[in-house]
């Protein structure tokens, strides 16, 4: 699973830590992006890995965070 590294301000571009659950930047309440460590995956995920699995987001488990699958119905959901 990747590993967050940091929520980073939609406004103003502060960097904040995940340590906890929130979803504004407090200095001026900007959405925030959470952005992961992916440097382990590099080079080593391929296109042809997610062929065949399963046409939702969690065909991209590996690339989230350790959480339990919730789907609401969803269909092929691209990650941007």
């Amino acid at each position: 699973m990747a590993k967050i590294s940091y929520l980073e301000c939609t406004k103003c571009g502060d960097h904040l830590t995940a340590d906890e659950p929130r979803t504004i930047c407090p200095k001026d309440g900007g959405s925030l992006y959470v952005r992961y460590d992916l440097k382990p995956y590099i080079g080593k995920l391929k296109p042809e890995h997610l062929s065949g699995s399963a046409g939702s987001m969690w065909r991209f488990a590996d690339l989230l965070p350790d959480a339990p699958p919730v789907s609401l119905g969803e269909g092929n959901t691209p990650m941007i």
